[in-house]
């Protein structure tokens, strides 16, 4: 179970969190403004919760699962374990949450007031963690996040479908972020399609040509 992570940016964000603000929209009236805990629609499942995803090509199969959650109903904050049966590792998902001018808790100003982190690892095989997600997001939003080898990278949210198909299913509002070099993929350039309540649907992992679309799925929140 893992402690709130608050951290209290005084004009320093990229320097606690690895990340830094686009400059402000002084026209934008906050459109895409969201409670701050509708982050967790996107990450926090309960346990008993899996996902099928298939590769397009190979048609190989991983079943990822949630073997621990916890939630602070209060708060932002979150933590969750997954288990990919076909990679044999572990996803961890939870926040960082940045209380300032510029951010409150829960709601949000349309500046970056949270990060959600993801770390992959194996017993013996600590993979890497990196920012995998934040809000507020609006398509074109991004921010810098560290990599150690590559020191330009950075995240995007890259498209915002109001409608979108992955294999046989459909969905509502989906979101495709985009990672320059990720982390967590071999540092692969990589697209991840997030959909609220449901979770991932898809992932692109351009250099290697794998595309892995949810086949199936059994959620609950």
């Amino acid at each position: 179970m893992r402690t709130l992570s608050v951290m209290v940016l005084l004009g320093a964000v990229g320097f606690l969190s690895g990340c830094h603000d686009d400059p402000p929209k002084p026209t934008d009236p906050c459109t895409y403004c969201e409670d701050l805990k509708e982050a967790k629609k996107y990450f926090l499942f309960d346990v008993g919760s899996w996902w099928v995803y298939e590769e397009e090509v190979t048609h190989e199969r991983d079943s990822i699962y949630v073997t621990q959650a916890w939630n602070d109903p209060e708060s932002p904050d979150f933590d969750t374990y997954l288990y990919s049966s076909y990679q044999g590792y572990y996803y961890n998902f939870f926040p960082l949450i940045s209380i300032g001018t510029n951010c409150s808790n829960p709601y949000g100003s349309y500046k970056k007031c949270i990060y959600i982190k993801n770390s992959k690892f194996a017993p013996g095989d600590y993979v890497g963690e990196e920012n995998c997600f934040f809000m507020q997001y609006f398509e074109g939003a991004n921010t810098p996040c560290i990599n150690v080898n590559y020191t330009d990278n950075k995240i995007i949210f890259q498209k915002i479908y109001e409608n979108y198909s992955s294999g046989s299913l459909s969905f509502l509002r989906t979101l495709k972020v985009h990672t320059e070099h990720s982390s967590v993929e071999n540092n692969s350039p990589t697209n991840h399609y997030y959909v609220k309540g449901v979770g991932l649907i898809r992932k692109e992992i351009l250099d290697s040509n794998q595309v892995w679309n949810l086949v199936d799925y059994s959620v609950t929140q």
